[in-house]
């Protein structure tokens, strides 16, 4: 009996081209999964600016709605005005040498 599975040489080819195969495939998934890992990192952190502008929009509507001064207003949040007179909040990420990484221009309500 051990005689015919020693002898069946056969299937040996396409069951090792066929582990191969799945292991190629395991290790192409897992440095894929690496590599967006890396690129999702840094996609977190502009979201997180996207929350913090969002917040200081609402922050502005609420103080605008209490009544307080407009002028008052824009010294709390650095609104700044552009040549049109259009107001907006304006922020952005520095990485360590000064340079802007991604940045946010909202625009005011009038």
């Amino acid at each position: 009996m051990n005689k015919k599975f020693i002898k069946n040489k056969h299937a040996d080819v396409p069951v090792t081209i066929l582990v191969i195969g799945v292991f190629a495939i395991c290790v192409l998934a897992i440095i894929s999964f690496y590599f967006s890992d890396k690129e999702i990192e840094k996609s977190f952190m502009d979201i997180g600016l996207m929350e913090q502008i969002n917040s200081q929009m609402e922050k502005y509507i609420f103080y605008e709605k209490m009544g307080i001064p407009e002028n008052e207003i824009q010294d709390i949040f650095g609104i700044k005005i552009d040549e049109a007179g259009n107001k907006y909040l304006f922020l952005e990420k520095l990485d360590g040498n000064k340079k802007v990484l991604f940045s946010v221009k909202y625009n005011l309500p009038s």
